[in-house]
């Protein structure tokens, strides 16, 4: 090359600093880390999920479920992986929270490019990177932004799947995405949501590979189950706790205590009407199933 020529690496670094994403995630995360440095107290929770890799970083697992939480996440575990990095416990905590809602954030964008053209999903990112409440929970020792990380990662994976043109491996990316949305799922039980959406879309869509779908996507179902039950017979702990099974039974009941209860009021309210009123109410029972998912996911 002569003298005074530039390569193709020197055209690489400004040609990146000229994309938009790249200044919307710099900021995001300057965002989050100011947010962690200013905060000089620990959230509630955070104590807990400490007091647990603390717990795991000892090898002691017996004293995970000794504090208050009764039960246990992946969340302790990725703490312990960090705490090596930074030599502190609730930096620990913070660097897994602001790393997870940043990786966050760059699925929300690929997400994004799938559908939208590229300063649209800047824009899309802008606006979630900047939402006061995620900037909060971000900057706090919560099991959220991992929960947000999975939910986004594992959208982006079953989309993967369900694309025509990637259907040599798309029976793999359906497990896949099933096991990450598990995970989620024993964060916050809104992951309920994400595994029973995609399942329905592979049973009701149509693509060309469904049944290959469909079974690679409740393969971790069955093996699941299969571990559990190994579990509960050789484990001296009480497993239905340990992984929140018992919020599943309480989800599941509570949702139809609360559709019973929104059903009758409804019928009480067709019955002392008349005229357009009556009409009224007999299409809002059609639709008022929801108020009761709405009013246990946002507990």
């Amino acid at each position: 090359m002569p003298l005074g020529a530039k390569g193709p690496s020197a055209y690489q670094i400004p040609d990146l600093v000229k994309k938009p994403v790249i200044w919307v995630f710099l900021l995001a995360l300057l965002l989050r880390v100011v947010v962690c440095f200013s905060s000089h107290t620990i959230n509630p929770d955070g104590k807990h999920y400490v007091y647990q890799a603390q717990a795991v970083y000892q090898m002691d697992f017996s004293a995970m479920t000794a504090c208050r939480l009764n039960f246990v996440t992946i969340q302790p575990f990725l703490i312990a992986l960090c705490f090596p990095l930074t030599g502190d416990w609730v930096a620990a905590g913070l660097t897994v929270s602001v790393i997870f809602s940043m990786a966050s954030l760059l699925c929300i964008y690929l997400l994004s490019r799938r559908f939208f053209e590229e300063n649209l999903s800047c824009l899309i990112l802008l606006v979630y990177a900047m939402i006061p409440m995620f900037v909060k929970r971000s900057a706090e020792i919560l099991r959220d932004p991992i929960f947000w990380f999975l939910a986004t990662f594992g959208m982006l994976v079953f989309l993967h799947a369900v694309d025509r043109r990637k259907i040599w491996f798309d029976g793999f990316l359906s497990l896949m995405s099933c096991v990450v949305f598990i995970l989620a799922t024993s964060l916050r039980l809104e992951g309920v949501i994400l595994i029973a959406g995609s399942g329905l879309y592979l049973l009701f869509g149509k693509h060309e590979t469904k049944m290959r779908q469909i079974l690679f996507y409740c393969l971790p179902f069955g093996l699941l189950c299969g571990l559990l039950v190994v579990a509960i017979f050789i484990s001296d702990h009480d497993v239905v706790t340990l992984f929140k099974l018992n919020k599943f039974v309480k989800f599941a009941t509570g949702l139809m205590a609360r559709f019973d209860a929104i059903d009758q009021a409804v019928q009480v309210l067709i019955s002392q009407s008349d005229g357009v009123e009556r009409r009224f109410f007999r299409r809002l029972g059609e639709v008022f199933w929801i108020v009761p998912v709405g009013s246990i996911i946002s507990r």
